[in-house]
């Protein structure tokens, strides 16, 4: 800028954020308000490519999304994630890659995932002190995927969760954390469900009391891990000889419990 004084020169350099939280903040709830199924402008048959985006405190409870949702890689920071009773329908959901690293929970209680092909958390990591799926249903026709998804927080919970379609698979996921919930959970996959390599590392429990499983075969075999995991039909460790169920003959391995298999470094 020149200044009256045609011998003096101010120059001025103005800094402009790159990764302005407020901003983002501001799109992410525009968009999450217009999800709502109730919503005069709504937008939610569009598809939804968010791959790699960064949410911080992202609210998405209630949305409906009816087209292609993609939020793979996305970062998801804050106090709180939210995709309570959110329903996903169009061809496919993708969360994987996706890292939930919000400090007091994640949610995605009573969530509907309805896709036509298939929904996927494969690879996705969950921090913070708890993440709850309790009382999902996971819907998508072809597969339901978690494999290899990192669960790290104090308190991970599928309690009541129902999985259906064709295939479900936790293959070689970890659970890590002080507790595990599966309690009352419905396994209902037509062709099979996997937990094929999984690594339960739970300090206190990873429960599946009540569980159902109704897969024409439900795998545990070679986990990488087995701390502290329970079933119906395994002893209960105050009283040993106190057993409430019988393994369902579709449970492998036939030889109970199953045996850890070192994962390869």
């Amino acid at each position: 800028m020149v200044t009256p004084d045609a011998a003096t020169t101010i120059e001025r350099t103005y800094h402009h954020p790159h990764d302005d939280l407020t901003v983002r903040r501001a799109i992410t709830r525009i968009i999450a308000t217009h999800l709502k199924p109730d919503h005069h402008h709504n937008w939610s048959n569009f598809n939804y490519d968010l791959t790699g985006a960064h949410f911080h405190n992202a609210d998405f409870t209630g949305a409906h999304f009816r087209g292609i949702t993609d939020f793979s890689g996305a970062h998801f920071h804050g106090e709180r994630t939210s995709f309570a009773e959110a329903q996903f329908h169009g061809g496919w959901t993708s969360f994987a890659d996706a890292q939930f690293r919000s400090k007091e929970w994640t949610g995605f209680r009573d969530a509907q995932f309805r896709s036509k092909e298939w929904t996927s958390f494969a690879r996705a990591e969950f921090h913070g002190e708890r993440t709850s799926f309790d009382n999902a249903q996971f819907r998508s026709k072809e597969w339901t995927g978690f494999n290899q998804a990192q669960f790290h927080g104090e308190r991970t919970s599928f309690m009541e969760a129902q999985f259906h379609g064709g295939r479900t698979s936790f293959g070689f996921a970890e659970f890590h954390g002080e507790r595990t919930s599966f309690a009352e959970a419905q396994f209902r996959s037509k062709e099979w469900t996997g937990f094929v390599g999984a690594e339960f590392h739970s300090e206190e429990w990873t429960l599946f009391a009540r569980a159902e499983f109704h897969s024409e075969e439900t795998l545990f075999d070679s986990p990488g891990a087995w701390n502290n995991v329970y079933f119906d039909w395994d002893p209960d460790p105050e009283d040993p000889e106190a057993v409430k169920g019988t393994k369902p003959d579709n449970v492998t391995p036939h030889n109970w419990p199953p045996t850890v298999v070192e994962p390869v470094p």
